[in-house]
């Protein structure tokens, strides 16, 4: 019996595919070696004929030798062969930044490139030098990614808030952290002492100051660029003691302090009084009475700049310059320099008959009576830390000694307090009692506003997105404006104080408290917010 049987064929399915994939890749080696030749003007017809012909060459191979697997062998050793050919001439024609590196160090280049350019495009914000050159964000193991990481969060606080500074003080303990915000102070989480520490100097390197120096006071400043919160210059200042360092970061201090004459927040009536004081006949003494951290330097700034300094000289004498104004010459007074130099500092500059000169500070009595004769011929500002006008004039007239002398040449005494502005984005109205209506001189129906720091969204009571839950955003100035006409100053060399209190409210002249009241009537800030300001000018009133 006859047994017929079909042949069968097995063909494998691996080595054909094996091919395929060997032929693909090659295509799309070749494909990018050739947009390398076109970048740098390679010789690319060359070497893609070069490429082709070894491609073809070893597919060629790999199907003619019997067996197979020696056959790919062959193929790959010739393709290889020929890129590692075309590496080592485009090594020696591009430059040196743009060479191929082979190995793994080429990877691990390779592979940190790309973390960094992640965590550059991924970081919240970017520190930059004053030169504008980016500083490159940290990242992975580096010891200053969590000090980075640490900025951002104290300034994704501070910065939306609208906050002047923050305070960072490191000791053997902990680093603590206060962000002042409108002139009042909020805890962040602290830090620990590594950590403060870290943050420091991670600051410190990167401003340009030196680390090894702990304990002098070092300044220098950076910038802050942020798609979220914004473009800020950073005023950094260091110093150091045998307890821990301090570090305060001041955002956009000279933007902050500068304000015109027009922003400071003085009320209509004030306003129209000063404005024709200083458009008037520009000589005499005014005196600009505010305690420290309360708006003198942006006050001081703001008056010499109502003059046009094109057409008149100005100069300044400052323990710190804060505010630099165009056309004005400020000089500054460095620490501990003797009264004897900085009189004779001030002579000098009186001498070139300035039409505008202005003190920080009355740096000594004796400087009064110099500066009230030279009045005669020009306008003098000066800066006194005092509580009130009154307590401000008296002490002038004290510092020149001689009333004559002093009532002569006195144009204005200005006081100030900065005070909290209500977020007009969530301030809420209240109604007090009818007593306390009555004592603050407002009419029963009067409607005021009080802190909030909530909106209703939907019908879910949120954080203000404006103020961020402070229930204030930025701060304006309250006035108390003393502006002395001719029976005035003849009170003034009188000695009669209380007959020149009576006369400046005839002439309707508003204490501070009745400004501040006037504020909270416009809606601008609060009850609680005068109250908590106010309370050292009224004890200060009740003195004098």
């Amino acid at each position: 019996m006859m047994i017929l049987a079909e042949s069968a064929v097995l063909v494998s399915l691996f080595k054909p595919l094996l091919l395929a994939v060997i032929v693909i890749a090659w295509a799309k080696v070749v494909g990018r070696l050739d947009k390398d030749m076109d970048y740098f003007f390679l010789k690319r017809k060359l070497w893609n004929m070069i490429l082709l012909l070894s491609g073809v060459a070893g597919i060629a191979l790999a199907l003619l030798v019997n067996f197979f697997f020696i056959g790919i062998l062959i193929c790959l050793v010739m393709m290889v062969g020929t890129v590692a050919a075309y590496w080592s001439y485009r090594n020696k024609e591009v430059p040196e930044k743009e060479r191929w590196a082979f190995g793994l160090g080429g990877l691990r280049e390779k592979v940190d490139q790309r973390k960094s350019d992640s965590a550059q495009k991924s970081a919240l914000l970017k520190l930059v030098e004053m030169n504008g050159t980016e500083i490159e964000v940290p990242y992975g193991d580096n010891p200053d990614t969590a000090a980075h990481e640490r900025i951002q969060d104290i300034f994704s606080f501070a910065l939306p808030r609208g906050a002047e500074y923050v305070d960072i003080v490191v000791d053997s303990t902990q680093g603590k952290l206060n962000a002042t915000i409108d002139g009042a102070k909020h805890a962040l989480e602290p830090l620990n002492s590594s950590e403060g520490s870290l943050v420091l100097d991670y600051l410190k390197r990167q401003s340009g100051m030196n680390l090894i120096e702990k304990r002098k006071k070092q300044t220098a400043q950076l910038k802050v660029i942020s798609e979220e919160l914004g473009t800020h210059i950073l005023d950094l200042t260091t110093s150091g003691s045998t307890s821990g360092a301090t570090l305060r970061i001041e955002f956009d201090k000279n933007e902050r302090l500068t304000l015109e004459f027009e922003s400071l927040g003085l009320l209509e009536s004030q306003k129209q009084q000063l404005t024709k004081l200083l458009e008037g006949q520009q000589k005499g003494v005014i005196l600009v009475a505010v305690p420290s951290k309360q708006g003198l330097s942006t006050t001081l700034s703001s008056l010499i700049g109502k003059h046009d300094p094109y057409t008149q000289q100005i100069i300044t004498l400052e323990d710190e310059i804060p505010v630099k104004l165009e056309g004005v010459d400020h000089s500054l007074v460095k620490a501990n320099t003797p009264i004897e130099q900085i009189s004779e500092d001030m002579a000098r500059m009186l001498r070139s008959d300035p039409g505008v000169i202005m003190l920080s500070k009355l740096y000594d009595p004796k400087l009064a009576v110099q500066l009230a004769k030279s009045a005669e011929f020009m306008r003098a500002y000066i800066g006194m830390r005092q509580e009130d006008t009154f307590s401000t004039l008296k002490a002038w007239c004290k510092a020149v000694g001689k009333l004559e002398i002093a009532g002569d040449t006195i144009g204005a005494v200005i006081s100030e307090r900065l005070i909290r502005k209500l977020c007009s984005t969530c301030r809420v109205p209240m109604k007090p009692n009818s007593s306390a209506l009555k004592k603050l001189n407002l009419s029963p129906d009067k409607v005021i506003y009080k802190q909030s720091g909530k909106v209703m969204i939907k019908d879910q009571e949120k954080l203000c997105p404006d103020c961020h839950g402070v229930g204030y955003r930025g701060r304006t100035g309250v006035f108390e404006i003393m502006v002395l006409d001719d029976d005035a100053r003849k009170l003034i060399k009188a000695g009669d104080f209380e007959q020149l209190r009576k006369h400046l409210r005839r002439q309707k002249m508003l204490w501070m408290q009745e400004a501040a009241l006037a504020l909270v009537v416009e809606g601008k800030t609060s009850i609680a917010e005068i109250s908590r300001v106010m309370e050292s000018a009224k004890k200060s009133k009740a003195k004098s």
